[in-house]
């Protein structure tokens, strides 16, 4: 980190200390003045204007009193190198005994690589919500088509147990129908796995037979 200060009888300049010239990526000046429009304001347009004009609002907003102190965090275009670093800014008023802002002093920080960080974390959060969406999709599709010459099995085995048949045929055509029933909940179960993660599980009681669940 390195410090900074702006003294409000010059109010059109800022004087940081040589760690915070570093952080900004100026050259060295004799006197130690640098612009604070034309230097250090330009230098966060060129990196982002948005972010310039949140900044601004936020150090004004300080001095007309609006926040207690001055604290933002931006992107800045270092002259040095063109690099963008971000900076995380802290500064403190000093006021007279008319309230008017007669110094403010602070420090810059470099969290550059914390931002980069942050925002892979982000990019990484997406990415596995993009993959889990993907997953969902793929099991909810392959579910209803699987259901669809399941449903096939299950009626034609319904009507094959319609007609003449023997005993054994009979058992292997109710066996049939009982493990495609079974199949059959496996897919909804795999479609309730989807709801789960999409958070609109609806849980229901309903009353059953013990015995038919055992036989089957």
């Amino acid at each position: 980190a390195g410090y900074w200060l702006v003294d409000y009888s010059d109010p059109d300049y800022y004087y940081p200390s040589k760690r915070a010239v570093e952080i900004l990526g100026e050259a060295e000046n004799e006197d130690g003045r640098y612009h604070l429009h034309d230097e250090w304001f330009a230098r966060l347009i060129e990196a982002d204007p948005e972010a310039a004009a949140r900044t601004s609002e936020l150090y004004e907003g300080a001095i007309e009193g609006r926040y207690e102190s001055y604290e933002a965090t931006y992107p800045y275009r270092r002259p040095a190198d063109g690099e963008i670093v971000w900076i995380h800014a802290l500064g403190s008023l000093v006021r007279g005994e008319d309230g008017k802002a007669q110094k403010m002093y602070g420090v810059y920080q470099d969290v550059t690589k914390l931002k980069r960080a942050e925002e892979e974390l982000i990019e990484a959060r997406r990415a596995a919500e993009d993959a889990s969406r993907a997953k969902g999709d793929f099991l909810a599709n392959m579910s209803h088509e699987i259901r669809t010459p399941m449903n096939a099995v299950i009626g034609m085995t319904h009507l094959a147990l319609q007609t003449d048949l023997t005993d054994k045929q009979r058992d292997y055509l109710q066996k049939i129908e009982g493990a495609s029933h079974t199949l059959l909940g496996v897919i909804n179960d795999i479609l309730d796995f989807s709801k789960i993660e999409a958070g609109k599980m609806d849980l229901e009681a309903i009353d059953f037979s013990l015995d038919e669940v055992l036989e089957s």
